[in-house]
């Protein structure tokens, strides 16, 4: 590096400085208790989600994957079944909605 043009001037010589962070562990455990206090605070009305991870320190996805863990496994299967009759339409005299309208040209 002698050979070249240096900007920096450095007369006096450099050190490292290195900090040890003691605190808390960063990977925070949470019981169930916790997590499902969290959950229930986050699907109030007017609760928004990522605000509410943000109040407890936890990322938003984080939220939602306890928001799914919590899901009780009813809610995942119910649904009702629906039929579709176009048999109604078609005894008053009209097509179907889903049909769409019909286009009558004139012959002039």
């Amino acid at each position: 590096m002698d050979g070249y043009p240096s900007n920096l001037q450095i007369s006096e010589p450099t050190f490292c400085r290195s900090e040890v962070l003691a605190g808390p562990e960063r990977r925070r455990r949470w019981n169930a208790e916790e997590k499902a206090r969290i959950v229930a605070e986050s699907l109030a009305p007017d609760a928004v989600a990522s605000v509410v991870a943000r109040r407890h320190g936890i990322h938003p996805n984080q939220l939602y994957g306890w928001r799914r863990e919590f899901r009780p496994a009813a809610a995942l299967t119910n649904f009702v079944p629906i039929s579709v009759e176009a048999a109604c339409s078609a005894a008053r005299g009209r097509p179907p909605r889903w049909m769409g309208r019909r286009v009558v040209a004139s012959r002039s």
